[in-house]
């Protein structure tokens, strides 16, 4: 379904997806009484990110500007902290691959952008060569929780064997790392927001690709809960897959209506907990793939994936699923390549163009791209929401 013919099908198809954004999950209030507060940024921004880090600019695709930019360091993250007001930065430093234990977070304040306001220590925290967001923000905003990397190996041993990985749990309000998860060797863990608790955050082990993964298929992929006082429990566990020459990887796991679990793989195949066969799929073609540096939460319990042909780099069309049913989802098909995606708002994706110089706003109530652009220094990725 291209762009085009989404508009005029926008009335009846946004009002499905809707109602499915909004439902409430077991044990949740309904969303209208769920942190209030989380629009206190009510500006739209995203922050791009350039992995040699610098100055990153802080744009606002609406008005067609950048208002401003943060320091960075190296192969930096951002998140924004609504509720506060905050731009959480978390970096490296040093020249070409810093140490681990260099790694902290610089908090910016938006009304002051000159320095940070408080530097958190995030020790093991992993460094990227391509794009993936490690950490996420609990759903009251209040922790951050990011997958922190121990090497046991031995010398000359795999490190995707014996890395020892574990979740570090950050209190923002008190500004320090207040609890640590223990989720074991050879994880490789995706953090995501908890569709169903306030303050806790679900990872997945065994689902990020890895070059030296090719070797190694996990039994299962876990989904776990990881709590602020850095309790693990295990709530699901979804079917280990492998393609020819790569593994294939849970993107986005949800909470289904009934209290049972599903998993969105980046092939574009739905799995129940415990399923040998897909439910579903959520791309037209074989050789398509969701891109594994996307996936984050557009609104409520509905995620955003960025679609393409597999071992292509841009992408050409968007894909919006609720966590709670993805097998019902809207797919968009974008007029032009796009190079990354971030969500504005619950209604609203930024979309970076291939090339890297210009953002355009998708309204997935209309399913029109805007002509209004901006053309920020080259950053390589956004970050929003």
């Amino acid at each position: 379904m291209t762009y085009a013919k989404w508009a005029m099908l926008a009335g009846v198809a946004v009002a499905l997806l809707a109602l499915a954004c909004e439902g409430t999950q077991p044990g949740e209030e309904p969303a209208a009484t769920q942190t209030p507060e989380r629009q206190a940024i009510g500006q739209a921004l995203v922050i791009g990110i350039d992995q040699v880090g610098g100055p990153l600019p802080l744009i606002d695709p609406l008005a067609g500007d950048v208002i401003g930019s943060v320091d960075s360091g190296y192969t930096p993250e951002v998140l924004l902290r609504r509720t506060s007001g905050q731009i959480l930065v978390s970096q490296a430093f040093g020249p070409g691959r810093a140490q681990a234990d260099e790694s902290n977070m610089a908090v910016f304040d938006l009304d002051d952008l000159s320095a940070p306001s408080a530097i958190i220590p995030m020790p093991g925290r992993p460094s990227y060569i391509v794009y993936v967001p490690h950490a996420v923000l609990s759903r009251d905003e209040r922790y951050l929780y990011y997958p922190r990397a121990t090497s046991i190996c031995p010398e000359g041993g795999d490190a995707a064997l014996c890395t020892d990985w574990s979740i570090a749990v950050i209190d923002l309000d008190a500004g320090e790392q207040v609890a640590q998860a223990d989720i074991g060797l050879g994880c490789a863990p995706r953090l995501l927001m908890d569709p169903q608790m306030e303050n806790s955050a679900l990872v997945t082990c065994g689902s990020v690709p890895r070059t030296s993964l090719v070797e190694f298929t996990p039994d299962a992929v876990r989904l776990l809960r990881i709590s602020p006082d850095g309790a693990a429990s295990e709530l699901a566990a979804f079917p280990a897959r492998r393609g020819a020459n790569w593994i294939k990887s849970v993107l986005v796991a949800g909470i289904r209506k009934d209290g049972t679990y599903s998993a969105v793989y980046n092939d574009g195949s739905v799995f129940n907990a415990g399923g040998e066969e897909p439910i579903a799929d959520l791309l037209p073609e074989v050789d398509w793939e969701f891109g594994f540096n996307t996936g984050p939460m557009l609104g409520n319990d509905c995620y955003l994936l960025a679609s393409r042909a597999r071992f292509d780099h841009s992408f050409s069309g968007v894909v919006v699923l609720n966590a709670a049913a993805p097998e019902e989802f809207q797919t968009f098909e974008l007029p032009f390549a796009v190079q990354h995606v971030a969500p504005l708002d619950e209604w609203r994706i930024a979309l970076l163009h291939g090339d890297g110089s210009e953002v355009s706003v998708l309204d997935v109530e209309t399913g029109r791209v805007s002509d209004t652009m901006t053309r920020p220094a080259r950053v390589e990725w956004l970050s929003g929401g």
